[in-house]
This record gives C-alpha cells, sequence and structure tokens, in this order.
C-alpha cells in the first residue's frame, strides 16, 4: 500500500495555508475575536511542531495490515516494515514541539531586545514553520515514493486490525479497546491543553488596553510632526494653524470628530472659572488601526480675555450637540496667557 502521489503533499500544503492565516490573523487587526483566535491558535499549538515532525520523519508508518507485515509485528516493532510514525503519534509530538518552539522563539525576541508581543513572535515562528515545511517537503520527495509520509486514511491514523476487529495496539479486539482509547485520551488532552495555552496567550493579547493617543504637533519644512514649536501668537482676525495627531489603538479603524473650543478664564477667590466658551470648529476624520491621523481644526479667536484655554475634544463617532469637556473621549488643551503683548500657547495638556 502506498501513499496518494497526491496526499504526501497535501498535509504540507495545509500547513503552510493555515500559517499565512495565521500570520494574517495576527497582524491585521480583526474585530471578531473568535475568528483571531481560531486563526492563531493552531500556530501557537500544532503547525510548526508539525513542521518540525514532518521534517525528521519523512516517511511513513507500513499500514499494519499490509501483506508484507507479519500478524506479530505492532506498533512498537522496530523493524523494517515499521519505520515512520503513526499519524496519531506525529499530533501528539507536534503539539509538544509547537510548544517548545513557541517558547523558544519568545525567549530569542527578549534576547534579542524586541517588544515581546504578537506581531514579532508570530513572524518568528510563521518563519520557523515554512523552514520545516520546505525541508520536509524536500526529504519525502527524495523519498521512496512507496515510504512517503502523508496525509494518512482513518484507517491508517488509527490502525486495527481487519481480522480481529482490534487496534494494533494489543493482542486481541476484547484487550485492544483500553491501549487504543488511553492513548487516544493522551492526543486528545494534549492537544486540549496545548490549545488552551495557546487561547489564553491569544486572548490576553486581543484583550489588552484600547486607547486613542492625542497630542497637539506642528508640521516642520520637512513635513514631519513634532510636539513643539507651537504657533506664539493667536490673532484676533485669522485661523492660526494647529495640528492635532490622533494615534489609534482601539484593534479597529475609528471615525473620529475633533471639536475646537476656546473659553475665557477669569480668577476668582474660589480659583479659576470659565466666564465665556465659543465651539470654533468641527473635524472629522477615519484613522486604520494601528495608524496616525492628522487634523486640522479651524482656530480663529471668538472669546477675548487675558487668559484663555483652548481645547480640542475628541469624539469616537459623532460629537454630541453641545460637546463639553466631561462627555468627551479625550481632550487636549492649551492655556493661551498674555506676554510682552501677545499670547502664547504653553505646553498642551491631554485629559482622559
Amino acid at each position: 500500500m502506498t501513499t496518494s502521489p497526491r496526499r504526501w503533499k497535501t498535509d504540507l500544503f495545509l500547513v503552510v495555508a493555515a500559517a499565512v492565516a495565521a500570520l494574517a490573523g495576527t497582524l491585521a487587526p480583526l474585530p471578531f475575536a473568535p475568528l483571531r483566535a481560531a486563526l492563531v491558535v493552531p500556530l501557537v499549538v500544532l503547525l510548526p511542531g508539525y513542521a518540525l515532525v514532518a521534517a525528521l520523519f519523512p516517511e511513513r508508518r507500513s499500514p499494519p495490515d499490509s501483506d508484507d507485515m507479519a500478524r506479530s509485528t505492532t506498533v512498537t516493532d522496530r523493524s523494517a516494515n515499521a519505520t515512520g510514525l503513526l499519524f496519531s503519534v506525529r499530533i501528539a509530538l507536534s503539539v509538544a514541539a509547537s510548544v517548545t518552539l513557541v517558547a523558544g522563539v519568545a525567549f530569542v525576541v527578549t534576547v534579542v531586545g524586541l517588544p515581546l508581543d504578537g506581531p514579532f513572535v508570530a513572524l518568528g515562528v510563521f518563519a520557523l514553520t515554512l523552514l520545516g515545511t520546505a525541508v520536509a517537503f524536500t526529504r519525502r520527495a527524495l523519498s521512496d515514493p512507496g515510504e512517503r509520509a502523508g496525509l494518512p486514511s482513518l484507517s491508517v491514523a488509527w490502525p486495527s486490525d481487519p481480522r480481529t476487529g482490534g487496534t494494533m495496539l494489543g493482542d486481541s479486539g476484547a484487550d485492544d479497546t483500553i491501549p487504543f482509547a488511553a492513548n487516544a485520551l493522551v492526543v486528545v488532552g494534549l492537544v486540549v491543553f496545548a490549545s488552551s495555552l495557546g487561547l489564553a496567550a491569544v486572548t490576553t493579547q486581543a484583550g489588552g488596553p484600547s486607547f486613542t493617543e492625542v497630542a497637539v504637533v506642528t508640521e516642520t519644512a520637512d513635513g514631519e510632526y513634532v510636539a513643539d514649536d507651537y504657533p506664539r501668537t493667536l490673532d484676533g482676525g485669522t485661523s492660526t494653524p494647529v495640528t492635532v495627531a490622533l494615534e489609534n489603538h482601539e484593534g479597529q479603524d475609528h471615525r473620529y470628530t475633533v471639536v475646537a473650543t476656546l473659553a475665557r478664564l477669569d480668577r476668582t477667590p474660589n480659583g479659576t472659572e470659565v466666564t465665556d466658551r465659543a465651539v470654533l470648529s468641527r473635524t472629522t476624520t477615519t484613522v486604520a488601526a494601528g495608524e496616525t491621523g492628522h487634523v486640522e481644526p479651524q482656530v480663529r479667536p471668538a472669546v477675548s480675555g487675558s487668559q484663555r484655554r483652548l481645547s480640542f475634544l475628541v469624539y469616537r463617532g459623532d460629537a454630541p450637540a453641545d460637546p463639553t469637556r466631561d462627555n468627551a473621549y479625550r481632550v487636549v488643551h492649551l492655556t493661551l496667557g498674555t506676554g510682552s503683548g501677545s499670547e502664547s500657547l504653553d505646553a498642551p495638556v491631554v485629559t482622559d
């Protein structure tokens, strides 16, 4: 009995396809957490180990019901006709090897000083998976066509002896049930345990803090944005160029509305009080997950006074009819003070 010409390649192609999907699920923002977990968990608990085992053992195990295998031969015999591994054993070894490889990649990422996060670890595991798959493909291609390992049929993955009705893990059909079930439970237990670890890692990463970072920046002559060199004057008749940067760490694309307001601050015995306030402009923009967007609200003074506060209220989606600091998602403001006949913009203050 020989492995199908297509079957010896099928499992390797499936490993590559699953690895590509897992890498995409790690790098691309997926709002549906279960889908992301379904794509990424195999890369943590199965794929790299399967590629390694396939590279180390390119030959299939001779089927126990083949004509050239003696009746007394079992899966533990070290004979010429018993080379290779049972598919169930391959899966068990793959799970153990995967956990080890992922831990090794995480260790290397830490040693070289890279952030220990999903993308870097996923890229390392993905590279190992492709390397192992390439080696496995080459070794299988160089093996005898009749001995190439591959995706087996169910009868080969969990072999049985048609003459006794039992598995080849024992001597008789009645006695074979217990060792077969024990081996099956071991394999299933390993897969479930490793999958739980992988799912926990993926869920922890996906459930990290989500936020939007807001800053007031200025554009240099080279087109770079820096948090420095703010405008020194605020003329009453013209619009002052001010840029607000929105860095999206929410895990998905978001539409933002930035409302610019200007308030007059008067000192009272109890502190500072807002005595006048005006909405200057509303600006909307959409920022992709992991990207930074820039908006330039229209800032034209509509409130006079010796001390004023220019605020940028950031909302996810549309802003309410009455935007305030209390109902904004993020707030960044600049205090305008009078000095030498001109209003100066101090360093911006961000309020969550």
